[in-house]
Parts: structure tokens; sequence; C-alpha cells
């Protein structure tokens, strides 16, 4: 007798092209074993079991072939040149410029477009820094205008003002 929970060639197939994707891609085998969890209705620890136990045996070299593959997606994404952790432009890996002089006006004009995208924030950044000025200058008069009003309605509803003092309000 066969147990109902058992797993099936199809449910092996369904692991092992969840954690192949998953290499491919450059995402972990623990996603891998959560995406394939989600899929077969099991548990990922389950799925990380059958898989480590059962499944990769059969699979070495597909295994071998995604690595590869995420290997070569990662090289072919091209390096950046980082400043106090930010990009700035990317690094130009071989330069296909005719002479040197080429290669340093392609060079001086990244560096030029980062350097006006640099001055278009700082611009932004000063608008919005007027702004928020603006708007805390002008919290405390209102403030104030809200707490005076607060002060009249008191005097008002214990009978301090009559009605024709409500000209003040």
């Amino acid at each position: 007798m066969e147990r109902k929970d058992a797993w099936t060639d199809q449910d092996d197939s369904v692991l092992a092209e969840a954690v192949l994707k998953h290499i491919r891609e450059g995402s972990t085998q623990l996603t891998a074993f959560q995406d394939a969890s989600e899929r077969l209705g099991r548990t990922s620890g389950a799925c990380g079991f059958r898989w480590n136990k059962d499944v990769r045996k059969g699979y070495e070299e597909d295994l071998k072939q995604a690595k590869l593959t995420r290997k070569d997606a990662k090289n072919s994404i091209p390096k950046r040149q980082k400043t106090n952790g930010k990009a700035l432009v990317d690094a130009p890996s071989s330069i296909t410029a005719e002479t040197p002089i080429e290669a340093v006006r392609v060079i001086a004009k990244q560096l030029t477009d980062v350097f006006n995208g640099m001055q278009d924030e700082i611009e932004r950044l000063r608008n919005e820094n007027v702004v928020l000025k603006k708007r805390l200058e002008d919290k405390p008069e209102r403030e104030d205008l809200n707490s005076f009003l607060g002060i009249l309605d008191r005097a008002r509803s214990l009978g301090f003002l009559d009605a024709q003092d409500k000209s003040l309000a």
C-alpha cells in the first residue's frame, strides 16, 4: 500500500524545475524550496529534504549547467564604478574607440552626463528644502491661530463672551 502523500515523479520534476530555475537566475535554493512548496502544497523543509536526499542526484548535469548559466549572466553585467556607495558611471570594460582621444571623449561625455544629473538633483533638493522651511515657518503661526480660536470658543461656552463679542471670532 502506497502513502497518500508520497512524492510522485511529477512532484520531483516540479521541484527540480524550480530549483534549477532559481539557480540560473541567481536566487537561492531556499527560495526555490519555498517556491516549489507553494506549487506542491508541501513545506519548504520537505522540498529541501527531498531535493537533497533523492532528486539532486538525477539532475547533477542540469545543476552544473544552471550554475554555469548563472555565472555567465553574472559576468555579462557591466561593472559599475562606485563612489561613496553610489554608482557613477558604467565602467567601460573595453572601449571600442579608434584612438585614445575618442576613448577620452566617451568617458568625458559619461562624466558630463553624471555631473548634469547630480546638478539637477542638487537643484531639486534645494527647492524641496525651501518648501520644507516654509512649512516649518508657517506651522507655529497656524498653531497659534488655532489655540487662540480654541480659547475664544471655550470663553464663549463658559459665558464670558456674549453674542455681541462673536464678531471677534
